[in-house]
């Protein structure tokens, strides 16, 4: 009962998500109209705490391997994104020893990276709907993926979708994987 009724809910997200939302998912430079881009920039810069300037941010999102947006057809505003890159092989080496596992670092070829939702529209299962559409452009296994995240929330919700945990990682930050 308990599996049927979790399914059920499951599927009305899908739907609200659908039917309320665009999503655009792929080159960022092909996929998302200009507008949307720039309030995903925004996006980024309202929910993080970061010191990269604003060209830096737009830049970083120009220049994304995928990545997967949603947006709120009533208001036409950018209301979640996540990112997919290819990490520079520095920070991806230290990420990597942080979890006591350097090896793996070359095992690994993208990186998921931010997972951003406007305040206003969390809770109504975008971040998930997000992550599934973006996972399922992957051509074959041979894409590995990995995530860095400080949040437990965003570590549980990956391993819905088969990550698992890499290292000795059993407090933050979680370190996931998906081969």
């Amino acid at each position: 009962m308990y599996f049927s009724k979790q399914l059920l809910e499951l599927a009305n997200s899908i739907v609200n998500v659908e039917v309320r939302y665009n999503t655009y998912v792929g080159n960022p430079r092909e996929v998302v109209p200009l507008e949307n881009m720039n309030q995903a920039v925004e996006l980024m810069m309202k929910n993080n705490k970061k010191t990269k300037s604003k060209e830096e941010v737009a830049e970083e999102l120009k220049n994304l391997s995928a990545i997967s947006v949603a947006v709120n057809k009533q208001t036409k505003k950018t209301s979640a994104m996540v990112t997919l890159k290819k990490q520079k092989d520095e920070v991806k080496k230290q990420i990597f020893e942080k979890a006591g596992i350097p090896d793996l670092a070359e095992e690994y070829i993208f990186e998921l990276g931010n997972i951003e939702v406007a305040q206003e529209e969390r809770g109504k299962g975008l971040a998930h709907h997000l992550v599934n559409r973006l996972l399922g452009i992957r051509r074959s296994r041979a894409q590995t993926i990995y995530c860095s995240t400080e949040s437990e929330e965003i570590a549980n919700m990956l391993m819905g979708f088969r990550f698992e945990r890499l290292g000795e990682n059993e407090g933050k930050p979680f370190l996931l994987g998906l081969t």
